[in-house]
């Protein structure tokens, strides 16, 4: 990238340079000099101007940029949820993991939020990802931040495995078919089969770091669990039979 710039600005240097002589060679000829392409015919004097004004621009924009690429901020990372701004959804909790140029740097989360990269350097890339117990993963995984002047990177993450509970029910060492699966704040709930299996799905809307999911059938005890999915387990329960 900075060399991108640096050509950029010896090209605007060059432009500069060949409209002063442009405008030089017009004050010192003593007759009308033009510039003619086709049907378009300019003086030398105007053409020189405008490639002095056009590379001078030039020149002022590449400066700007590099001089950016060359200052050293600190980086701000704002972790958030789904849901938009106010979802804070890690506090104090987790650390985020920033690479530049393969090399890895990992800072903690504050109560906000957030997570500060010290040294970074505007314009520069970044891959991001979040190092925690549980599965937070980014939103686009694959997307590559570029550190702005203003040092404020917004990146949007979710807890994985929250979207689905399984397991298995079983009754004297015998998967149990027929049984109620169900999450309390979902309708309705599910009924397991004759392996005594069970898969809820959970749309976005209800989705939680922790869910209480209810299995009940008639002749068996009901009862309540608290369960959460991120971890990746199943949910399986045993069953007893009512009291007469």
């Amino acid at each position: 990238m900075e060399l991108l710039y640096d050509l950029g600005l010896w090209l605007a240097v060059a432009i500069v340079i060949t409209g002063i002589i442009f405008i030089v060679k017009k004050i010192g000829a003593d007759h009308k000099s033009t510039i003619k392409y086709k049907d378009i015919e300019v003086s030398t004097d105007a053409a020189g101007t405008l490639m002095l004004i056009v590379g001078l621009a030039f020149f002022s924009f590449l400066m700007h940029q590099r001089l950016n690429i060359q200052t050293s901020i600190t980086a701000l990372v704002t972790v958030r949820g789904k849901k938009g701004p106010q979802d804070v959804i890690l506090k104090n909790k987790g650390s985020v993991i920033m690479q530049i140029n393969g090399e890895p740097l990992k800072r903690d989360i504050d109560k906000n939020g957030q997570s500060y990269f010290e040294n970074t350097r505007v314009g520069e890339s970044a891959k991001l990802s979040i190092d925690f117990s549980e599965p937070y993963v980014a939103l686009n995984p694959d997307s590559t931040y570029i550190i702005p002047s203003n040092g404020r990177i917004y990146m949007v993450c979710y807890l994985k495995e929250i979207n689905h509970i399984s397991g298995r029910i079983i009754y004297n060492d015998q998967p149990l078919s027929g049984v109620l699966v169900k999450i309390t704040s979902l309708q309705p709930g599910v009924i397991t089969d004759s392996n005594g299996e069970y898969r809820i799905y959970i749309p976005d809307s209800v989705q939680a770091q922790e869910y209480e999911v209810w299995f009940k059938k008639n002749g068996f005890k009901s009862f309540s669990d608290h369960f959460k999915p991120q971890t990746g387990e199943f949910l399986n329960e045993l069953m007893e039979k009512a009291n007469n």
